[in-house]
């Protein structure tokens, strides 16, 4: 007995993508986490405004563009970690948590990140970084290592 024949849709015509493309654009603008496109050097190329709004206290709120020389006063490790990274595609790190300053933050900043870098392409652009505010984790942490004593 064959198995049927997958239905394929027909190619969508210009208007149509049009459309796709602005819901595309409308939901990476309101996504709830930090999103960003980097060159291989960590040139930030395009980001969405939740990462604007996370990465401002290190700098960006200043003119800072590169993400390596935005985290180098608190990490190094994200600069090493894509330099060293061997494969063409694939998984650099997974919410990789940086802990920020007291005085860059202010009362409702953010005090810790957690960056997930991949590789997605060995031409242009190469680096996507998901960015989030674990400040919430990093609360709970510290209040369980304190009940814990």
């Amino acid at each position: 007995m064959n198995a049927p024949m997958p239905q394929i849709d027909p190619p969508l015509d210009h208007e149509e993508l049009t459309q796709e493309y602005r819901v595309l654009q409308q939901f990476l603008h309101l996504a709830p986490v930090g999103l960003m496109r980097l060159r291989e050097d960590g040139e930030i190329n395009v980001m969405n405004p939740m990462a604007a709004q996370l990465l401002g206290p290190l700098g960006l709120d200043r003119g800072e563009t590169n993400l390596f020389d935005l985290l180098e006063p608190v990490s190094q490790d994200i600069r090493l970690l894509c330099k060293t990274f061997s494969d063409v595609v694939g998984l650099i790190c997974d919410n990789f948590r940086v802990v920020l300053p007291a005085a860059s933050t202010g009362a409702d900043g953010p005090w810790a990140l957690g960056l997930t870098v991949m590789r997605v392409s060995a031409k242009d652009d190469p680096l996507m970084v998901v960015v989030t505010d674990q400040t919430g984790a990093l609360k709970l942490q510290r209040l369980q290592v304190s009940f814990a004593r």
